[in-house]
């Protein structure tokens, strides 16, 4: 049955229903059981338009079928990414392994996904424009601000000493641990004579590294130019090395379908975790090759007009 303009035109109002009625559900059940179909039903529309407007001569409709051809290409992708796209997290440690990825929706943690081979993190890298910056602070909690303020900053270097608030703090040296960026200080805590060591982790102000008293603690801060950060991963089937990545910033790794992002990294302790992203989206290729296409229908629409003047 070739497609009518007054069934084009039902379609439009029952699309615009739709919409309304998705405009003022929350975002989850809006794209699960609105915002689809209704994509699905934009597409069919342009299709019908197209098919009603298409001329019997079809090389002169060529700037018109690209261009609906593409538009609706990017529809069918993002129906495909709604419905079939995956994406999730995971948060390594050197050495430690994970074959789950897990999903956040909204404010609460869904079922992870299993990814089919074992991920593990051979080496988390860190590349600074420079020399990091060391400190240790005295801090002081204070009511009126409700937040730790700073007494007394030294440089973090052997033989530097702190005092302040009635303390004596000389810096004895620094670990190194894997990681670089999770380095430790150790710190001679006290009288000359009667002082004790410490080990201080770097952290950040409002977790400072140790407790002196009730309202004092200590802080080992490092400030680093952070240029770029990668993972090295190995993935594992069965025990057996598969493939090794290399993902970064801005440099993802491609791995069976999934796009593996390096997110972010962290500290805990003396350890620094890299945290990577998982995506596997089918609806991508679609879209583009939708964007190339409405991209040609442009060229042969500005063809066309040149040589309707000339």
């Amino acid at each position: 049955m070739r497609p009518t303009r007054g069934m084009a035109l039902w379609l439009f109002w029952i699309s615009a229903v739709v919409l309304l009625v998705g405009v003022f559900l929350p975002s989850s059940k809006s794209m699960a059981y609105f915002h689809s179909p209704l994509i699905a039903l934009l597409g069919l529309l342009l299709g019908m338009s197209t098919l009603l407007c298409f001329p019997k001569r079809w090389r002169k409709a060529l700037s018109q079928l690209f261009s609906h051809g593409g538009v609706i290409l990017v529809l069918l992708g993002a129906v495909a990414s709604a419905l079939w796209a995956q994406r999730g997290t995971v948060a390594l440690m050197e050495g430690k392994t994970s074959q789950e990825i897990q999903v956040q929706r909204g404010e609460s943690w869904g079922e992870p996904i299993s990814l089919p081979a074992t991920v593990r993190l051979l080496r988390f890298e860190i590349e600074t424009y420079g020399p990091p910056d060391r400190e240790l602070s005295l801090l002081s909690w204070s009511d009126s601000e409700e937040r730790w303020i700073s007494l007394e900053t030294v440089s973090a270097e052997k033989g530097k000493l702190l005092e302040a608030a009635g303390w004596r703090i000389e810096v004895d040296r620094s670990i190194d641990m894997a990681g670089g960026p999770g380095e430790s200080l150790l710190v001679s805590v006290g009288p000359e004579n009667q002082a004790q060591q410490r080990v201080l982790f770097a952290s950040q102000p409002n977790h400072p590294s140790a407790f002196l008293a009730e309202d004092l603690r200590l802080l080992y801060r490092i400030h680093m130019d952070v240029k770029a950060y990668r993972s090295t991963l190995r993935v594992e089937n069965g025990g057996q090395e598969e493939t090794t990545l290399v993902t970064e910033v801005n440099r993802p790794a491609y791995w069976k379908g999934w796009l593996i992002y390096q997110e972010s990294y962290g500290q805990e302790q003396e350890k620094t975790w890299s945290r990577l992203e998982f995506v596997r989206d089918p609806g991508v290729a679609p879209v583009f090759v939708g964007y190339a296409l409405v991209a040609v229908g442009g060229v042969f629409t500005v063809l066309k007009r040149k040589e309707a003047s000339g």
